[in-house]
Order: C-alpha cells, then structure tokens, then sequence
C-alpha cells in the first residue's frame, strides 16, 4: 500500500512539474514581442528598386508599386529612359518623348516632342506636366500638358539646363532668373518672378525659397505660381545664406541651415515645426505625429526559438511617447510609406499594408 502511495505521489509530482513547464512556456510565449495594434490591408509581390518620394517603389524596368493601393504599374513598352514618381503618377522620359501611367492604373497618355527636340520633365502637380523641350542648339521651351498628355500652353526662349536625375519632380518649375526665383505652375503656365536668395525644389512637394528683407530673414513655399505661405524667421543671420533641405525620415518638415543655426519649420502651414523626440531604436521616419523605429531583437522568452532575433518596428505616438503599434517579423523589416492612418512595410518577398 504505502509503495502505491508513493507511486501515485511520484506520478502526481511528474505531473504537476510537466504542468508548471508548459505553464511557463506559454507565459514566455506570450512575453515574446508580436505584432500589435495593426490590421492587415493589402499585401502584394515586393519590387525591387527604390521608393520614390514615399509613394512607390520604381523598378529598373518601369515598374512601379503604388504604396497606397497596393497596385502595380508598368512601362514596359517604354525602352530606357529616365523614370520619375510625381502626381500619384509614373512618369518617363526617353529621346523626344514623355510617357505618364497613373499609379492606380486608370491612365496613361504619350507626348512626343517636334523632331530633333530632346525633352525631359521638370515638375508636375494637378494632373499637369511641364517639360523642358530643347533643339540640338539655340534657346528650348517649356511645354505644359494637361491630364491627357496634351499640350495646353508654351513658353518659348527657356534657358537650356541639365535634366533632373531620375526620382521625384516638383509640383511647380522654379529657376534663378533676375535676382529671384520664376516660379511656373504647371497647369496655367502663369510664370511669376519670386523674391529668393536661393531656393530647394522639394520631391513631389513645393519649392521653397529664402531671402532676406528689410534685415529680416523670410522664407516662403510655392505649390503654385503664388506663394502658399511666408514666414518672417524671429532671427537669423541675414548675412549667410543658409541651406533649405527636407529630411528624407521627416517629408513634412523643412529645414534652415545655416553655420551657427537652425530653424525647423512644418512644409504645410510655414509654423515652426514641433521639436524631435527622443527615441530608442533606430529612427526611419517621422510624419503626422508619429515616429517609426526599428530595432533587433533576440528572443530569450521563446523556449523554442531561443536567442533567434526578429526585427521589431515600432510607432510611437510624438505627445505620448507611448508605443501605438508595432509590427514583428523573423525577417528585415524595411519601412516603405507611414501616415497618420497606415504603415507600408517590405518583409522579406512582401509588400504589406497594415492600418493602424
């Protein structure tokens, strides 16, 4: 009896020890860090290629991913040239001739300039496209085409000038011209000549300019031929021209440089814009109040997948600083798009949409 007693103890010990370990495994695995606070929208095929101006990823074949809708465009018809994302659109330009195909695939149009005429885009905004279209020698044109390709103004005597590389176009053409800035909206083909020391064309964003008045430095944004917004700096030195740059972690902000300071101002309203936040992790991008992070992890909670590292990226709330959502992958993670609504994320073979 008492041999049975102490068998019965032995196996109730075995069982309770086997109940404790897979107690503990399933609290280390519910430690483990997972994704959180998003839901799946889309997932699609990753392109390889750059991400233009946060809104596709381009391809050396002419192929662009629309990171909003998830769907792909292409070209391929279109032989070499150089591709540009502006306007929600693909847009290429080969010898004498400007192919545009809207990122969401509902359309596409063919310019071709006059024989012996070289042309090359130079902004785009509003459906329209300005283009630079030059003769082998001798002054060129700026042409503008309206939502179907067609040409709707033109302005003769341009300047010659080099094309831009490949990537994002302006929303509104900007040159140095008469101690200013000839700022052209593409759609009416109005050229206004601007105040402006020096000006930035900003990918798929406005231009901005900054010139100093009355002792006083101003900078101002133009999306179109008139400025959007000016904003009189409280101080800076007038006597050095400063550097105007947008962040490529942080679209929404542009920056003042000069030697001895900085000035930080929001590109939609010209306030100045909200100081940076600390984070831990390495930051990738900032916008509409959130900061994305990423950061490698082993996992040491996970008996069964102990020491294996995922990469962590994680969105944290500016005011807060609290973590408003995180997503989790056994692969790297490459930030592709991030708004106030979403986050566009490459793992591994996959593009992925995740709304917050």
């Amino acid at each position: 009896m008492k041999q049975l007693l102490r068998e019965r103890w032995r196996l109730v010990a075995m069982g309770g020890a086997l109940g404790a370990l897979l107690l503990l495994g399933l609290l280390l695995q519910l430690l483990s860090p997972r994704t959180t606070g998003v839901a799946g929208d889309w997932s699609a095929k990753a392109v390889d290629g750059p991400v233009v101006a946060g809104r596709a990823v381009v391809s050396d074949d002419h192929t662009a991913l629309d990171l909003r809708s998830g769907k792909t465009v292409t070209l391929g018809s279109v032989r070499g040239g150089v591709a540009y994302v502006a306007d929600d659109r693909l847009v290429i330009a080969s010898p004498g001739q400007v192919d545009s195909a809207g990122l969401d695939a509902t359309t596409r149009w063919t310019w071709r300039a006059a024989a012996g005429e070289t042309a090359s885009p130079v902004a785009a905004g509003g459906g329209s496209t300005v283009v630079l279209a030059c003769p082998r020698k001798g002054p060129c044109r700026l042409v503008g085409l309206d939502p179907r390709g067609n040409e709707s103004w033109s302005s003769k005597g341009v300047e010659r000038r080099d094309p831009l590389p490949a990537g994002p176009l302006p929303r509104v053409d900007a040159t140095s011209a008469g101690g200013g800035v000839l700022v052209t909206d593409p759609a009416s083909g109005r050229a206004a000549l601007q105040p402006g020391r020096s000006f930035v064309a900003l990918p798929d964003g406005p231009v901005v300019t900054e010139v100093v008045q009355d002792g006083k430095c101003v900078v101002a944004a133009y999306a179109s031929a008139d400025p959007a917004w000016t904003r009189v700096l409280p101080s800076c030195p007038a006597a050095e021209t400063p550097r105007l740059s947008a962040d490529p972690t942080d679209p929404a902000v542009v920056t003042v440089t000069w030697p001895s300071t900085t000035a930080r101002l929001d590109l939609a309203t010209g306030r100045p814009a909200s100081p940076t936040p600390r984070s831990s992790g390495t930051v990738v991008a900032r916008g509409d109040g959130l900061t994305a992070t990423t950061s490698r992890k082993s996992l040491h909670t996970n008996p069964f997948r102990w020491g294996r590292q995922v990469t962590m990226l994680q969105l944290v709330d500016d005011r807060s600083g609290n973590v408003r959502a995180q997503v989790v992958s056994d692969h790297s993670l490459a930030l592709l798009h991030l708004d106030g609504s979403s986050v566009v994320v490459r793992d591994g073979d996959e593009v992925i949409r995740y709304l917050l």
